[in-house]
Order: C-alpha cells, then structure tokens, then sequence
C-alpha cells in the first residue's frame, strides 16, 4: 500500500534500510541479538541526511514512512530531524 501512495505526484517513501549501508544491515544479520536492530546514531545519521535533502525540495509535500519509526527513541529523532530542517511543518 505504501508503495502505491507513494507513487503519487509530490510523495516519497522512507525506508530506514534503503538509507543505511549494507555493512550496517549485514551486522544487523549476523547474530540472533541483533537482528533487525540498527544503532541510534546510524538511524539519527539516515533520518538526518533523508529529510535534510528533501525538505528544500519543492517536488516533494509529503513523505510517507514505512516501518518507521519502530521505537520511542526513533520518534525522537524523527521529530529532531524534521524540526531541523522545516521548524514550520507539523508532523501528523
């Protein structure tokens, strides 16, 4: 469904793992207590650099997240990283 919203003129999707490198991912495979997990600052780092270089971006007005953010602490950086970068816009 994301993918299909998506599509729409002026939408683009975030991904964490399309933003992150895949020595990051491999690490996040190789054992059973990392699974899926990605640290902090790598996630602050994508999120940062995602939003930074679309909000100057007249083409986009909205951005849909898919599977983001999976925690308290993602919400946080989200939120950090939007204000950053368009202190106007309102999350919702």
């Amino acid at each position: 469904m994301t993918l299909r919203l998506g599509s729409e003129p002026g939408r683009r999707v975030f991904r964490l793992r399309e933003h992150v490198s895949k020595e990051v991912l491999a690490a996040t495979a190789a054992s059973s207590e990392r699974l899926g997990w990605i640290d902090e600052f790598t996630v602050m780092e994508a999120v940062r650099s995602y939003f930074t270089d679309a909000a100057p971006n007249p083409g986009i007005n909205t951005v849909l997240l898919d599977n983001f953010p999976g925690s308290a602490s993602q919400v946080d950086q989200l939120l950090a990283a939007v204000r950053a970068v368009a202190p106007e816009v309102h999350p919702g």
